[in-house]
């Protein structure tokens, strides 16, 4: 919540800034449906998909994991240098949005940034964003 005021003259006012944030139970829930739903895609065109994945057998075993509900398909990037405290815990992720967006030297404040940004305003259209951009990176974790 912020206090604020528009003007000198005014008392503040309490504004409630609703941030839709991953760990919300609806959240979770859209999370694993999509999580499912990519998962079964997957399966189904896997024969396709495949021949553009250079480590096949991984793919097929995370394509499994998530399924199964082991892991999800996009979570936060984690790097040494980089500061995870205040991140909710969620399922290990197949891919980032800075797997997908961010440089290897990139400075570990922005991917601390990105990681914040993804958890506190979460919307399903992003893990698709995140799968498409990322799908040649499916069998490397």
């Amino acid at each position: 919540s912020i206090i604020g005021s528009n003007s000198i003259e005014t008392a503040g006012e309490l504004y409630a800034i609703d941030l839709n944030n991953i760990i919300k139970p609806h959240n979770l829930r859209k999370k694993r449906l999509f999580d499912f739903a990519a998962s079964m895609l997957f399966l189904v065109f896997s024969p396709l998909i495949l021949l553009f994945i250079p480590s096949k057998k991984r793919a097929f075993q995370n394509i499994i994991s998530v399924l199964l509900g082991i892991k999800s398909w996009v979570g936060f990037y984690y790097r040494t240098d980089v500061n995870t405290k205040g991140l909710p815990l969620l399922k290990r992720g197949i891919l980032s949005w800075c797997l997908v967006n961010c440089k290897e030297n990139d400075p570990p404040e922005k991917i601390e940034k990105t990681n914040l940004i993804y958890a506190k305003d979460y919307k399903m259209v992003t893990d698709l964003d995140i799968l498409i951009k990322g799908i040649r990176f499916i069998g490397k974790t």
